[in-house]
């Protein structure tokens, strides 16, 4: 009896975690834990440092977050079309090695002083640039390191890896940044990033190059022309985006809060990892209404039209 059910609760733990049995992607998602997490630190790491040490205005703290959104929202639409093209490791590489550079220029301006708001700005600008090209090479090379019966949980893992990293790494990056200032979290950031690139050295994946050779504008335009005849993600896409662009903003203000409060970085880093929790709570509050009746009104409404 007992052994049933270890059996059971062994077959459903790996029901949902089984990708991390395949070798080659528990490696790239440790990596891609330490690259996200960089993100995270890098985060509160920018806004703390116009905050309390170049007293930016809060004006600024929009700016920093209007330079990484644009970007990344506007190459994001070439990156997957760029991601299908060329070898998505290599791509990979490269995306991790210039925002790990990136982090370590902002690091050592911090260091010597001479960072000013324009900087964090313009590094913003270009590291969102690069995340524009990331992320969606990211969603088409994980596929290639595990089985397919596995598909599903490496999706599920990669969301739990965002929201993990939403919880534990900002209370991190607060307690570093009160004890070793700002510089050593974009130091941090720029090593997560280092990390996966050493990650992908390690993998070998056989890039097979697309079959058909098409003008990226026209597979660009295909692209679209799926999406507008598509009323779910007609609908999804643009939510998608306003949410980010408008939506997510309201993190870039909470150093303000903190400041406000008197609470400190390592304060903010709580602040920040509650908003992970919540985050996470959402998620399975969403998970559970699935079972829910009448569920997903808009979803056949769309699905029939």
């Amino acid at each position: 009896m007992a052994t049933g059910a270890v059996q059971a609760s062994s077959v459903g733990f790996w029901g949902r975690f089984g990708a991390l049995s395949q070798p080659r992607y528990r490696r790239y998602w440790l990596g891609s834990l330490a690259s996200v997490g960089a993100i995270q630190v890098v985060l509160i790491g920018q806004g703390w440092l116009i905050v309390d040490k170049l007293h930016g205005p809060p004006l600024a703290l929009g700016y920093v977050g209007a330079a990484t959104a644009v970007p990344t929202i506007l190459i994001n639409i070439f990156g997957g079309v760029l991601a299908d093209r060329l070898d998505r490791r290599w791509l990979l590489m490269v995306t991790s090695l210039i925002s790990a550079a990136l982090l370590m220029l902002l690091a050592a301006l911090d260091l010597t002083g001479v960072v000013q708001i324009w900087h964090v700005v313009a590094i913003a600008a270009l590291q969102g640039t690069v995340l524009g090209f990331d992320a969606p090479t990211r969603n088409a090379f994980f596929p290639a390191l595990i089985d397919r019966e596995h598909m599903m949980s490496a999706v599920a893992l990669n969301s739990v890896m965002w929201q993990f990293s939403r919880i534990v790494t900002p209370s991190i990056g607060g307690v570093l940044i009160h004890l070793l200032g700002t510089e050593a979290v974009f130091l941090l950031g720029a090593a997560g990033f280092g990390a996966m690139f050493a990650v992908l050295v390690t993998l070998k994946v056989v890039h097979v190059p697309p079959q058909v050779h098409r003008n990226v504008l026209a597979n660009l335009l295909e692209g679209i022309t799926y999406i507008s005849r598509n009323r779910l993600f007609l609908v999804l896409v643009p939510l998608t985006y306003a949410n980010m662009f408008f939506g997510m903003q309201y993190i870039q203000l909470m150093p303000l809060f903190a400041q406000d409060f008197a609470v400190g970085s390592a304060g903010l880093g709580v602040i920040l990892s509650f908003l992970g929790l919540g985050a996470i709570t959402g998620t399975v509050i969403i998970g559970k209404l699935q079972a829910v009746r009448r569920l997903g009104r808009l979803r056949d409404y769309l699905k029939n039209r």
